[in-house]
């Protein structure tokens, strides 16, 4: 493998970009490869990458992050942090929200609970949130036929089934066989209450 960035970047420009690497700033760490080696995103993401991947090497801190990260990436270890997250709720729930999200890393899902009472995000109602789930394949699922290819999903399932026999109410997932950013939220399908 080579190491792009530590061949073509002064070593005052390199150092801040490994500095954000390991502060696990990606974004950041993104913008400014782009920043100093004058590139696109995709090649800065692969840059990214490939010096991060020497920074493992170096840093057992990333190594231990890395490993960190697989062990709370399991089904197991995202129903124990949602159930933890229900028994926690301060009142009661009027449904739970799953909806899928991505970054530069792939797709996840983040499961909340919608309470009634008005937050920023909404006047009438709150989401708290539960988990994000990402699983540790990537989004090489898509391309290895992995079964099932979205774990997550039948977590989140999971947890609408044992929130609905809690409670009574609903899991609202509007995508559960493939990720879907643009899904409205729960509370954006429910009717605005008629003023008198």
């Amino acid at each position: 493998m080579t190491d792009k960035l530590a061949s073509t970047l002064p070593a005052d420009a390199l150092q801040a970009i490994d500095k954000l690497i390991l502060e696990g700033l990606t974004i950041p760490a993104f913008q400014l490869i782009m920043k100093t080696a004058g590139c696109s995103l995709y090649d800065a993401q692969d840059a990214f990458w490939e010096r991060r991947d020497v920074l493992k090497k170096l840093h057992p801190v990333l190594r231990e992050r890395d490993e960190e990260e697989a062990r709370q990436s399991t089904p197991e270890a995202w129903r124990a942090k949602a159930l933890q997250g229900l028994d926690r709720l301060e009142g009661t729930p009027v449904a739970l929200e799953t909806l899928w999200d991505g970054d530069t890393t792939g797709w996840f899902l983040v499961l909340s609970a919608i309470l009634p009472g008005a937050s920023r995000e909404h006047p009438r109602f709150t989401a708290v949130h539960l988990v994000s789930m990402r699983g540790n394949g990537g989004d090489f699922r898509l391309f290895t036929g992995q079964v099932p290819p979205w774990p997550v999903s039948a977590v989140a399932q999971a947890i609408g089934r044992i929130a609905h026999e809690r409670w009574n109410i609903p899991l609202y997932f509007p995508s559960p066989a493939q990720p879907e950013n643009d899904s409205p939220r729960w509370w954006d399908t429910q009717a605005v209450p008629a003023t008198s």
